[in-house]
């Protein structure tokens, strides 16, 4: 339950130097090293365009890429050489929600990022599920903008799935550097109570060297989002750790609920485990 492998997502987006001095600082924190992963798409033309459009369509996307590589393998080895950090850097061609999950299994956290606002935010979403269901591995979104050092006052959420329990395990390593952890009870057990499973939480995170006080809200599934926020918002947490499309995936990605409704409204970073 050590953090010594991060991943980060590159692009040449403003985003990507926020999530890369995110990952930075948890690099620092944890002693842990830093890969850098840009994926080179292909061009999305089909081949029946290619002959009437001519070769250079083609060209020109695959210039722009190159292009777009430059810059942000700038950006990640200037602020990795000025962090004074050990680092890799990952240049692969394919499909890029494939390559991100190829790569990150092999490491202990990907780091990826959410735009503050706009219409990528749903094309956004698209991805970072893509990868949160297929992963095995915590993914952590940053929000944008976001403070270079995350995870200093984290809330977690806990609602007694599957789920909740891998990101609680995924974020012992965080955990245990918070400054504050608040573990939030919403929603109903599977099994029963929630508020009786609370001592247990506790008394694991405690048996990690992690102490945690509780905050208990018993609300219906529509509404726990907004809970969520409101709690995360009145303790001035910098990090949300919560399981990830905790339902059918196909149900959640379609009707929405609490995973979908926190990557659409979340001000501050989410750790996320499926």
């Amino acid at each position: 339950m050590s953090l010594r492998d991060i991943l980060v997502y590159m692009d040449d987006t403003p985003s990507a130097g926020v999530r890369l001095d995110a990952a930075i600082g948890l690099a620092q924190v944890h002693g842990a090293q830093v890969a850098g992963l840009f994926v080179r798409t292909p061009s999305q033309v089909p081949h029946w365009m290619v002959a009437p459009l001519g070769p250079d369509v083609v060209e020109v996307h695959a210039e722009f890429i190159r292009r777009a590589e430059v810059r942000a393998e700038a950006v990640f080895r200037t602020r990795i050489e000025s962090a004074g950090l050990e680092a890799d850097w990952h240049s692969v061609e394919g499909d890029r929600d494939e390559m991100l999950v190829r790569i990150g299994r092999s490491t202990d956290l990907v780091v990826m990022g959410r735009a503050p606002s706009g219409k990528k935010i749903d094309l956004e979403k698209r991805f970072i599920a893509n990868v949160v269901l297929a992963l095995g591995r915590p993914v952590l979104v940053i929000a944008a903008p976001a403070p270079t050092l995350v995870g200093r006052n984290i809330l977690v959420a806990w609602d007694g799935s599957r789920e909740a329990s891998r990101a609680l395990n995924d974020a012992i390593a965080l955990l245990r550097k918070a400054d504050t952890v608040t573990v939030m009870t919403v929603g109903e057990s599977d099994g029963g109570c929630l508020n009786e499973e609370t001592p247990a939480v506790c008394r694991h995170l405690k048996l990690h060297g992690v102490r945690a006080t509780t905050w208990e809200a018993d609300e219906d599934d529509g509404v726990k989002g907004k809970l969520l926020l409101a709690k995360a918002s009145e303790i001035g947490a910098d990090l949300i750790v919560c399981g990830a499309y905790g339902r059918s995936s196909l149900k959640d990605l379609v009707l929405g609920g609490t995973t979908r409704y926190l990557l659409r409204h979340a001000p501050i970073s989410l750790l996320m485990s499926h």
